[in-house]
């Protein structure tokens, strides 16, 4: 199981220090004391390493205080269960078979899980889901939040053509638009789209953390989208400013590309691509974007575009 790892270390004085070794994930709410991260890097880097051997030298407390921390442990090859270990005020959130779960240590100093089926999971400031993210193989940084998603969570179709607002899990936490860095405009015309072609890979999408679906068709996206009569899907959203227009924006693969397209909505449509700041689409304007783009269009409602699979032969 080898999970795409980003991290955001936008504001001045991020709350984490992160560790991530192909086997351990640890994630410590503490300045950075170059002593123990070396010997903690050592650890956790070791060919054998383990949950249960890095918790013996992690500091349950710093200067007298409750240290904060998690670890996360990788399954080995063949296994798909994480260990997960919270301590103090450390706290994970995790999405596992199409459930959100809070992980956190309550009425106890430290808890301790296994989970299966985890295709999402994130720890720290929920509102830096919108600020600049970098992606972390290996290594040692500091950061505001930490997002792993699993490469290995497959892609599904809604139920019906339609989906409604209950069908939409939600973070539970609105971010205003106030709260966001300001997006640039787009000053070139965006590239045009990509002519149809023979598609090698199937990209698809998430909305608001809910679980994964395929972009085997063009989905409409909005209060009420209305399907044009060269078909596609239609996905309702909330929002109760009315910010999202009734057809606000238009997600699509064309070969192996995916286009984003805003449909002339009211207040725009902002995106982040990987590696690149806030970017806001002109009315009707398209994209080409990546995997690991985040979309916004105002309420909330963020999509992301999800890595692409193969698609096997004759399909």
């Amino acid at each position: 199981m080898n999970p795409s790892i980003r991290y955001s270390a936008s504001t001045e004085s991020p709350d984490w220090v992160l560790l991530v070794t192909r086997r351990i994930v640890l994630a410590l709410n503490s300045a950075p004391d170059t002593a123990l991260i070396h010997k903690l890097w050592a650890v956790a880097s070791a060919e054998d390493a383990s949950v249960d051997r890095v918790l013996r030298d992690v500091p349950a407390e710093v200067s007298g205080a409750a240290l904060p921390f998690a670890v996360i442990g990788l399954p080995d090859d063949g296994a798909t269960a994480l260990t997960l270990f919270v301590h103090a005020g450390a706290g994970l959130d995790v999405l596992a078979s199409g459930a959100r779960r809070r992980i956190v240590a309550e009425g106890s100093p430290w808890f301790r899980t296994s989970l299966d089926a985890v295709t999402h999971l994130s720890l720290g400031d929920p509102a830096q889901i919108h600020a600049p993210a970098l992606p972390l193989a290996e290594g040692v940084v500091r950061a505001a939040r930490l997002d792993m998603v699993f490469a290995d969570e497959r892609l599904t179709q809604p139920r019906t053509g339609s989906m409604s607002a209950v069908d939409v899990a939600h973070d539970g936490h609105t971010v205003l638009r106030s709260d966001l860095p300001r997006p640039r405009d787009l000053d070139e015309p965006a590239p045009l789209a990509p002519a149809e072609g023979p598609r090698s890979l199937l990209f698809g999408y998430r909305l608001n953390g809910s679980q994964p679906f395929a972009l085997d068709v063009p989905h409409y996206f909005g209060r009420n989208p209305k399907r044009p009569p060269a078909g596609g899907r239609v996905v309702v959203v909330q929002s109760s400013t009315k910010s999202v227009s009734a057809t606000h924006v238009e997600v699509e693969q064309l070969g192996d590309n995916v286009v984003v397209t805003d449909l002339k909505s009211t207040n725009g449509t902002s995106l982040i691509v990987p590696g690149a700041s806030w970017q806001r689409l002109a009315a009707g304007q398209s994209l080409v974007v990546p995997a690991g783009t985040f979309i916004d269009i105002g309420d909330g409602n963020v999509i992301e575009i999800m890595p692409g699979q193969p698609i096997a032969a004759g399909h």
